[in-house]
């Protein structure tokens, strides 16, 4: 039942992440980046920034936020490899200036693709309200199997997501 309860509600941030990043996408050159609306939209949801990325990789902001220093070409690349046309796709983990982040992507025409990188917080805040009795905890992994949230992560790497197989050696416990 917890389980059910965890998973349903994981799935509604999903959609709402998903649903917030394509309104502030397509709602682009139509609204103020600066908009005090767009921030609070962006800072309920953990968005550092929403950016726009051409074929050529040259980055532009949607969003205001914080996007310097701008993604690697590398970090473009792997968000490209991720694209499903038509479709708004969550990324895993990804590290972005050492911190992870969750990537929402979507391509566009010409070659463009949108990118807006959250934070973890809220699944970070959604895992610590779960246990089973005194010592038991949940454990929220990305798509890839790399631990978003857990009770003593990060761990001793916080530059390197772990794995879930490895995060009994990371963590300790």
């Amino acid at each position: 039942m917890i389980a059910d309860n965890l998973a349903s509600t994981l799935e509604r941030y999903a959609q709402d992440i998903t649903s917030a990043f394509n309104f502030l996408v397509e709602a682009r050159g139509t609204i103020s980046p600066d908009a005090w609306e767009v921030k609070k939209l962006t800072d309920h949801y953990g968005f550092r920034f929403i950016a726009l990325a051409n074929k050529e990789g040259r980055i532009s902001a949607i969003s205001a936020g914080d996007i310097t220093p701008t993604p690697s070409q590398a970090l473009l690349q792997e968000l490209r490899r991720e694209v499903v046309q038509g479709k708004t796709v969550l990324s895993g983990v990804k590290l972005l200036q050492g911190t992870p982040y969750l990537f929402a992507i979507r391509s566009l025409q010409g070659g463009k693709i949108a990118f807006g990188a959250f934070d973890t917080k809220y699944l970070q805040r959604v895992q610590k309200a779960i246990a089973f009795g005194e010592k038991g905890h949940s454990m929220i992994v990305d798509n890839n199997g790399r631990v978003l949230a857990h009770p003593k992560w990060p761990c001793s790497r916080p530059s390197e997501p772990e794995l879930a197989s490895d995060c009994e050696r990371c963590i300790g416990a």
